[in-house]
C-alpha cells in the first residue's frame, strides 16, 4: 500500500503538471485547494498553519476513512484517500509551475513531511482496518498476529502529522519562496 500510495502521488502530480487544464477539470477539490492554500504559500496564515482550524479537519478524514474502511474492508476508504491524494497532487503540481526555476525540488518540497506521514498512516490504517471485514466474510484467514500493533503506528504517524504540521506549517511557505 505504501508503494501504492507513493506511485499515486507521483504520478498524478507529474499529469497534473503535464496537462494543467485537464487536470483543473478532472481533479476533485483540485482548484478549491489550491485557492484555499494559495494565498497561506504567500503569506504563511492560513488553516494550513492554524491547529485551531486544521486539527478539526485532519480528524473529519482520519474519522471517515475509518469508519468506510471497516464497514467496506477499506474499498471505500482508498477512493476517499485517493481523491485526497489527488488534489494534493493537484496542489504539488502548481507549486511546479509556478516554481520554473527549480521544479524537481519545488515538487518534492510540495509534499510536505507531515502529508507524507498522514498518507502513510492512512495507507496502515487501510491495510489493518480491512481485516475486520474480511475474516468475517470468511474471505482471509486469520493472522498470526494482531493489527493492533499497526493501529498504534498508525495513529502515532497521524499525532506525529499534527505535530510538524503546527510546527512547521508557520515556516514552509517561505521555504518554497525562496525557490522562486
Amino acid at each position: 500500500m505504501l508503494l501504492w500510495a507513493g506511485l499515486l502521488g507521483a504520478s498524478m502530480t507529474l499529469l497534473c503538471c503535464a496537462m494543467p487544464e485537464r487536470a483543473e477539470r478532472m481533479v476533485i477539490h483540485g482548484p478549491a485547494y489550491w485557492e484555499e492554500m494559495s494565498p497561506w504559500l504567500e503569506t504563511g496564515k492560513g488553516r494550513e498553519s492554524e491547529p485551531a482550524r486544521f486539527i478539526p479537519q485532519h480528524l473529519l478524514h482520519a474519522g471517515l476513512f475509518v469508519v468506510l474502511a471497516l464497514a467496506t474492508a477499506s474499498l471505500l476508504s482508498i477512493v476517499v484517500g485517493a481523491a485526497l491524494m489527488d488534489y494534493m497532487a493537484y496542489y504539488v503540481s502548481r507549486i511546479v509551475l509556478v516554481t520554473p526555476s527549480h521544479p524537481v525540488l519545488a515538487g518534492l518540497l510540495g509534499w510536505h513531511p507531515w502529508s507524507l506521514i498522514r498518507i502513510a498512516s492512512f495507507a496502515v490504517l487501510g491495510v489493518v482496518l480491512a481485516e475486520p471485514l474480511l475474516l468475517r466474510l470468511r474471505w482471509i484467514p486469520r493472522p498470526a498476529a494482531s493489527g493492533r500493533r499497526w493501529v498504534a503506528v498508525a495513529g502515532a504517524g497521524l499525532a506525529l502529522d499534527i505535530l510538524l504540521k503546527a510546527v512547521l506549517a508557520p515556516h514552509w511557505p517561505a521555504l518554497l519562496r525562496a525557490l522562486r
